[in-house]
């Protein structure tokens, strides 16, 4: 797919500069499911769930009721965010608890996000 790859071009000369939150999910859904149409997902997936943090949010067995996905993308997804939990959290806890004030916060709004029920 030439905008998989045109994809994947932009990203490693800019990062995520520049990007569309589409893009972003397009870019993710292609790595992880090569032979499907990722651009057609992620316009369904955004449509649904309005945010790429809302995407991350959702459980696995709902975005597998999106056509085409697959659990390898599902996976994907949601590695992504548990990624993003272990960086903020590993990141907090090299510092002193007086300097990790913001590390701490966006940790703990990643990891509180959506919860109805206190997680200690």
């Amino acid at each position: 797919m030439q905008a998989r790859k045109i994809l994947i071009q932009r990203y490693l000369q800019d990062g995520l500069d520049g990007f569309l939150d589409f893009e972003i999910l397009e870019l993710v859904l292609g790595i992880s499911m090569p032979n499907r149409n990722s651009r057609i997902i992620a316009l369904i997936l955004l449509d649904k769930y309005k945010t790429l943090s809302d995407i991350h949010e959702a459980p696995t067995k709902d975005l597998l009721e999106i056509p085409g996905m697959t659990i390898k993308a599902a996976v994907m997804l949601r590695l992504l965010r548990d990624i993003c939990s272990f960086l903020l959290k590993e990141k907090a806890r090299k510092k002193k608890v007086s300097d990790c004030g913001p590390d701490l916060i966006n940790y703990l709004r990643l990891f509180l996000r959506g919860r109805r029920e206190e997680a200690f």
